[in-house]
């Protein structure tokens, strides 16, 4: 029954018979790969996804250092900074440029993020005070 209502698609959309030939082996190839080659194929591909589309989040890094400042005309200045899953160092690297006293340390579970991160520190010149780390929060408790 599948078989029938996968082409009854394939028809309805128009699709040609070498265009439905080609559909059917792709479908094939990929039911035929497990779950884990599925995985380690999305985490390759993850960098070059976060590059794409790492300056339509600036509006929200911003938001983040505002409201860390508004914090800080409260209370004082903040002397830790934890950013969990910060992927390639924002807001992290923002807020260490905002706040150079404080101890910022951004984190994400993806060792090419964290090297990114990293990266990111170094080409801003942030000190010390800047450092991205592997951490899973699945493991916080």
């Amino acid at each position: 029954r599948s078989r029938w209502s996968r082409r009854s698609w394939m028809w309805r959309a128009g699709m040609s018979r070498s265009r439905r030939a080609r559909a059917r082996a792709t479908v094939r190839r990929l039911c035929a790969r497990s779950d884990s080659d599925h995985l380690e194929a999305l985490q390759a591909t993850l960098p070059a996804a976060y590059a794409t589309s790492f300056e339509q989040f600036r509006p929200v890094w911003e938001a983040t250092v505002q409201a860390a400042e508004a914090g800080a005309a409260m209370g004082g200045e903040p002397s830790t900074i934890l950013d969990l899953a910060s992927a390639q160092g924002e807001p992290a690297c923002s807020l260490a440029r905002r706040f150079p006293r404080a101890q910022v340390v951004a984190t994400d579970n993806e060792p090419a993020m964290v090297a990114a991160s990293t990266e990111r520190g170094q080409q801003l010149g942030l000190g010390p005070g800047y450092s991205a780390q592997e951490a899973d929060l699945r493991q916080l408790a």
